[in-house]
């Protein structure tokens, strides 16, 4: 596997125990780099509009230079739920070893050790942590209890190619009010329960698809008699016709 990638298992908030992949040196690196790349390119723009305004150096370095460079991680990955544009563009995602979603106190503390990671060692250090610990993590990763994990496969995966189905109009919808219950991310979850089952039906596996049943029929309000497997492929595919 690239990157020598290891595996980690979460236990949800829906008490579903899934596996994901972590996300290794050369997937977090290159993740920076586009990082790197947004930021200077919107430091560039700036310079170009504000160029009249900020005729000295210092100024423009204070207003802009220095809140992109040390607030764009923290302020990208707060707003969208632990992901900046890079880890975004390689389907990367900061998590809650937990299973819970991170809180704003768990990214100031994985921000606060940036320096020390990656800015002071040049990186070095936060390398020699995803490398050498179970859980991928560097520093920062460990005080704050969190991972970067891979959501997407390296082919891109998306929402909407779970699986090939017909349109609205010749599909017959099961749980028309499914969009009401779940969200995508919900989704994505119930697809990885069903992937790993197929990739290695065990007893593990097994028991993460009876809970995955047992909590939709729960939220749903269901009582399913249809085989465990084809009633999540169901919800799946009725979620993805009406999220269109």
């Amino acid at each position: 596997m690239l990157y020598g990638m290891k595996r980690i298992t979460i236990n949800t908030t829906q008490n579903v125990k899934i596996e994901y992949d972590l996300a290794g040196v050369g997937d977090r690196a290159l993740a920076w780099f586009i990082d790197q790349v947004v930021m200077w390119l919107s430091i560039m723009l700036l310079a170009f509009l504000f160029a009249d305004l900020f005729m000295e150096e210092e100024l423009f370095f204070i207003y802009f230079v220095a809140p992109i460079i040390l607030f764009y991680t923290l302020v990208m990955e707060v707003l969208n739920n632990g992901q900046t544009l890079g880890k975004m563009a390689l389907g990367l995602k900061v998590v809650r070893m937990d299973g819970k979603h991170p809180e704003f106190l768990d990214f100031i503390i994985r921000w606060s050790f940036r320096m020390v990671d990656i800015w002071f060692t040049a990186g070095s250090l936060a390398a020699i942590y995803v490398n050498s610990t179970d859980r991928s993590q560097r520093l920062g990763g460990i005080v704050s209890n969190t991972a970067v994990i891979r959501i997407s496969s390296r082919g891109g995966f998306k929402l909407k190619k779970l699986t090939e189905i017909e349109t609205l109009e010749n599909y017959d919808l099961t749980y028309p009010k499914v969009v009401s219950f779940f969200t995508e991310n919900d989704m994505i979850l119930i697809k990885k329960v069903i992937e790993r089952y197929n990739r290695s039906p065990n007893e593990a596996h097994k028991k993460a698809i009876k809970e995955a049943v047992k909590r939709v029929e729960s939220v749903m309000g269901v009582t399913n008699k249809k085989p465990q497997l084809v009633f999540l492929r169901t919800v799946l595919k009725d979620y993805i016709i009406l999220s269109r």
